[in-house]
């Protein structure tokens, strides 16, 4: 994660209520994104988050699920949050191999 934010792309997402960033190394095979929301904002639903800088071809893994580059840029991600203001989320996107992708 160090190695990635030091010296990968680093994009800023979105702002407003749900802040986001994110780092992407230059292989493209690893990032991290970080969401903060900034106040808890009673019946207001959480926005998908578009991602930048992944391989629209390549699959990725992001909290045990197996993501698409392509689906996270273009569907986003649903940042979740616990109840309250300040609550952040980071999240460690892998890119899987071709033969983890089985």
């Amino acid at each position: 994660v160090c190695e990635t934010v030091l010296h990968g792309d680093f994009y800023r997402l979105s702002d407003g209520n749900i802040f986001s960033w994110q780092a992407v190394n230059k292989e493209k095979s690893e990032s991290v994104a970080l969401f903060v929301k900034q106040r808890e904002i009673p019946n207001m639903p959480v926005p998908r988050v578009r991602l930048k800088g992944l391989k629209e071809r390549s699959f990725y893994l992001v909290g045990g699920e197996r993501l698409s580059g392509a689906y996270l840029m273009y569907k986003g991600f649903l940042p979740t949050f616990e109840k309250g203001d300040y609550k952040t989320q980071l999240v460690k996107i892998k890119e899987i191999e071709e033969k983890e992708r089985v």
